[in-house]
């Protein structure tokens, strides 16, 4: 695998909702690779990025805003507002513990629950929805295989992209000189647990306990130094 420093670009056609952590580049590289073999463990070998002790070289996501061109072109800045969803219970997937135990029972219509009233009513989720032209991230490694992975299996980035939140328009790679995947300018990039930060130059960053390596969805969390911010922002 030839090893290149690289920015790759996804422009985006809707807003992006975030988690609570960081969207890292090798984690979105294990699921789009996840989607082409099938395998977790075989997904995770398969990331086309440099890792150095471990930790990948894919930094997390930084927005990028534009300025106005010379030649009049518009400026997209960067913005933030609250989206709603009303989303209903369902008993058999949010209430497991009550696998055939029902609350009411009607002669026509035999056992039910209500979903309007105590455990079963609909609820009200709040998200941060981000409009930003592009989302960037910093790798090491074989820069076209993650450009073409990110084409051919990441068309929407975050959560709720069922509801087409997060739609990328298209996604460009540009080789660099240097490496900004974990450090840039001393700032941290990407999470990094404690005890490796000194193999990184000790960057700067907060600390907060999580998963510092694919899968996120499951493992160990550990102490780590972080970016402070869930996303970089820069202006272009």
């Amino acid at each position: 695998m030839s090893m290149e420093n690289f920015r790759l670009t996804f422009h985006m056609r809707t807003g992006i909702i975030l988690g609570k952590y960081p969207l890292l580049l090798d984690s979105l590289l294990a699921a789009a690779m996840y989607s082409e073999v099938g395998d977790v463990a075989q997904a995770i070998e398969k990331i086309p990025l440099d890792r150095t002790e471990g930790v990948w070289h894919g930094s997390a996501a930084e927005f990028i805003a534009l300025r106005p061109s010379s030649g009049g072109g518009t400026a997209r800045p960067i913005t933030k507002q609250q989206v709603t969803f009303v989303s209903g219970v369902n008993p058999v997937r949010d209430h497991e513990s009550m696998d055939g135990v029902f609350l009411y029972y009607n002669p026509s219509r035999g056992p039910y629950n209500k979903t309007g009233a105590m455990d079963y009513k609909a609820s009200m989720e709040q998200y941060q929805m981000w409009s930003v032209p592009r989302i960037v991230f910093y790798g090491r490694g074989d820069k076209d295989a993650c450009r073409d992975l990110a084409e051919a299996f990441l068309p929407f980035l975050g959560k709720k992209s069922s509801q087409g939140f997060g739609e990328v328009s298209s996604v460009t790679v540009d080789a660099m000189n240097d490496d900004h995947s974990i450090v840039r300018d001393g700032d941290i990039m990407r999470p990094v647990p404690v005890s490796l930060s000194d193999r990184f130059g000790n960057p700067d960053g907060l600390l907060r306990h999580m998963r510092w390596r694919p899968p996120y969805f499951s493992g160990e969390t550990v102490q780590c130094v972080c970016p402070v911010e869930v996303h970089n922002v820069k202006i272009m």
